[in-house]
């Protein structure tokens, strides 16, 4: 049995590329895989794999997923940072917990879809209906 040679730093970049592709257009994803094979070493593996990654990131639902996602790590890391603040050791343990509690719900909305995004929407529900908007939807 011959084991696969371990992938270069282009094939690295356009294995990363594709993760980001939308599950609609990973056979996309593969024929750049099955390209970037029929191609030899050199600077054309890394020309393919970047302009690979450049049309990836640049289409609007990578866009949006990056933006949503850097809002939320914004928006956690101002809470965990005004929260620190709090001079009650255990009122700032609480903050802290429930802050995580919502990061870890969003993720969860976010990662397994709509049963367990209808639980995050049950579990963050309370706090958005005094507040903003969530920035997890």
């Amino acid at each position: 049995m011959t084991r696969a040679a371990a992938p270069d730093g282009a094939g690295r970049l356009l294995g990363w590329t594709v993760r980001l592709l939308p599950s609609g257009q990973q056979d996309w994803g593969r024929a750049m895989r099955a390209e970037l094979a029929a191609l030899g070493p050199g600077p054309a593996r890394w020309r393919f794999a970047l302009g690979c990654a450049r049309v990836a990131v640049t289409r609007p639902t990578a866009i949006r997923a990056a933006a949503s996602t850097l809002l939320v790590a914004a928006a956690a890391a101002l809470g965990v940072a005004l929260a620190l603040e709090i001079a009650d050791p255990a009122l700032r343990a609480e903050t802290v917990g429930l802050l995580t509690l919502l990061a870890v719900t969003c993720w969860l909305g976010r990662r397994f879809g709509p049963v367990a995004g209808r639980l995050a929407g049950a579990v963050r529900a309370p706090a958005t209906r005094r507040s903003a908007p969530s920035p997890c939807s």
